[in-house]
């Protein structure tokens, strides 16, 4: 292998290492936003059980 050849292989392996950097990034982030949503999924639908179960209450009565 050449000084050339070397150099151009090394330059490759720093740019796919740099590609898989960001992929890992940016699934983290993704994550983060997922169970973020997640959350605020389960908060609604927690107000949403606890208001029905108030007009079952009031109904009742």
């Amino acid at each position: 292998m050449t000084k050339e050849e070397y150099k151009e292989r090394k330059q490759q392996i720093q740019d796919k290492r740099q590609d898989i950097e960001t992929k890992i990034k940016e699934s983290k982030e993704n994550i983060k936003q997922a169970k973020i949503h997640y959350k605020n999924n389960l908060n609604q639908r927690k107000k949403i059980k606890s208001e029905m179960k108030m007009l079952k209450i009031s109904k009742n009565s």
